[in-house]
C-alpha cells in the first residue's frame, strides 16, 4: 500500500494547490466584478465566486479526512470535488462560448447608448461613464466625435480628457478611442482568464478526488485486517 501512503502525504499539497487556485478564481471574478464598468453583461463572475468559495471550503475536508483517516470525510470530499468539476467545466464552457459563440459588441453598444442618452438625468449613469472613460482613457461609444459624450451645455464630459483639461475638454485634447471596443477587449480577455482558471482548478480537483479515493481504499483495507 505504498502508493496509498504517498497519496495520503501529497493530498495536503494537492489541497493547497486547489485552495490557491480557488482563491485565484474568486480574486479574478471580484476584480472583474469591480472593473466591468457597471455593465450588466453576464453572471459568470458571480458563478466563479460561488464555485471558488465552495472549492476553498471543501479543500479543508480533504485535509481533515487524510489527517484523521476518516472515510466519511474522504467520501464527502471526493464526491463534492467531482460535483464541482462538473460545475466548473460548465463555467469554462459558458465563459468560452460568450467570447466565441457571439459578439459582445452589440450588447455593450446598447448599454452604453442608454447610459449616454440619460447621463444628465441619471447620476448613476454619469458616474459609471466617468469611471469608464477615465479607466479606459476613452470617450463616447466609438470616439469623441460621435456626440454621445457631449453635455447639454455643448462641451465634452470632463472625463473625456486628462484631468489637467478639466473644464475645457475639447476635441483637440480628448481621448480618441471609443469606449465600446475598449470594454469589449477587456471583457473578452477576462472571460478567457476565468474560463482557463476554471479548467485548471477542475484538473487539480480530479487529482484530489483520485487521491482521496486511494487513501479511503487503504483505510478500508487496513480496517478489514485488524
Amino acid at each position: 500500500m505504498f502508493i496509498a501512503r504517498v497519496a495520503k502525504g501529497i493530498l495536503f499539497v494537492v489541497n493547497l494547490l486547489i485552495f490557491v487556485g480557488a482563491c485565484g478564481s474568486v480574486g479574478l471574478a471580484i476584480y472583474y466584478r469591480l472593473h466591468n464598468a457597471g455593465l450588466p453583461m453576464e453572471s459568470v463572475d458571480i458563478f466563479a465566486m460561488v464555485a471558488g468559495a465552495c472549492v476553498a471550503l471543501i479543500a479543508f475536508f480533504g485535509c481533515c479526512g487524510a489527517y484523521k483517516e476518516n472515510t466519511c470525510l474522504l467520501t464527502t470530499y471526493s464526491t463534492a470535488l467531482i460535483a464541482l468539476v462538473i460545475v466548473e467545466l460548465a463555467l469554462a464552457v459558458v465563459a468560452f462560448l460568450v467570447i466565441s459563440g457571439r459578439s459582445l459588441g452589440p450588447d455593450i453598444t446598447r448599454h452604453l447608448n442608454d447610459m449616454y442618452d440619460d447621463k444628465e438625468i441619471n447620476q448613476s449613469y454619469m458616474d459609471i461613464l466617468n469611471t469608464v472613460q477615465r479607466y479606459f482613457e476613452c470617450c463616447g461609444i466609438v470616439g469623441s466625435r460621435d456626440m454621445k459624450a457631449f453635455l447639454r451645455k455643448g462641451t465634452l464630459m470632463d472625463s473625456c480628457c486628462e484631468p489637467k483639461f478639466a473644464g475645457h475638454c475639447m476635441f483637440s485634447n480628448a481621448y480618441k478611442d471609443g469606449c465600446q471596443p475598449q470594454i469589449k477587449e477587456f471583457l473578452e480577455k477576462n472571460f478567457k482568464i476565468i474560463g482557463g482558471v476554471a479548467v485548471a482548478v477542475g484538473v487539480a480537483e480530479m487529482i484530489g478526488a483520485a487521491l482521496a479515493i486511494c487513501v479511503k481504499r487503504k483505510i478500508i483495507y487496513e480496517q478489514a485486517y485488524i
